[in-house]
C-alpha cells in the first residue's frame, strides 16, 4: 500500500481505497486499510515506518507531527514545529551503507545549527519497544516546550 500511494506509476487514490473497502468489507485487511482514509486522510508515507507513526503517536498519546516538511533544505521525515524537533524514521533499507551514515550525520548538524534536535527512531525500535520510545520523545518533547516559553 505504501509504495501504491507514492509511486508514480501506481498511485492509489483515496477514493479508489475507498471503493476497495466498501466491495470488501469483512476482509481482514480492511481495517488496515481504513486508516488511509479515514485517520489520516491524504496522507503518503514513504516507507512503511512512516504508516505506522501515526497510530504509534495516538496509542501513546503523542502529538501527531507534520509529515514530510521541509526544514533548512532537507526533506525530513516527520516535524513537531512548536518544539523544534524533527523525527527521522530509519528503516535498515534506506540508512545503511557509509554514504548513508555520514549524510544522516552532516544532516543532523546542520538541522541542530538552526535550532532544530534531531531524534530517530529505526523499524527495529518501534517493533521492540515502541512505549519505550514514546515515553523518550513526550520527555524530549516536553523539555523542548518548557525551553521554549
Amino acid at each position: 500500500m505504501n509504495s501504491a500511494r507514492v509511486n508514480k506509476y501506481t498511485r492509489v487514490s483515496d477514493e479508489e481505497i475507498a471503493d476497495v473497502i466498501a466491495r470488501n468489507p469483512r476482509h481482514d485487511g480492511t481495517a488496515l486499510l481504513r486508516w488511509f482514509i479515514e485517520a489520516d486522510a491524504g496522507h503518503a508515507s514513504e516507507s512503511s515506518l512512516e504508516d505506522v507513526l501515526h497510530p504509534w503517536c495516538d496509542r501513546y498519546d503523542l502529538p501527531r507531527p507534520i509529515g514530510q516538511q521541509c526544514v533548512g533544505g532537507f526533506h525530513v521525515d516527520a516535524l513537531f514545529p512548536e518544539e523544534k524537533v524533527v523525527l527521522e524514521l530509519d528503516g535498515w533499507d534506506t540508512h545503511h551503507g557509509r554514504e548513508s551514515f555520514e549524510s544522516d550525520r552532516d544532516r543532523d548538524a546542520t538541522l541542530a545549527a538552526l535550532g532544530f534536535l534531531v531524534v530517530r527512531i529505526t523499524w527495529r525500535r518501534f517493533r521492540d519497544q515502541p512505549r519505550r520510545d514514546a515515553e523518550r520523545l513526550a520527555q524530549i518533547l516536553a523539555s523542548r516546550r518548557s525551553v521554549a516559553a
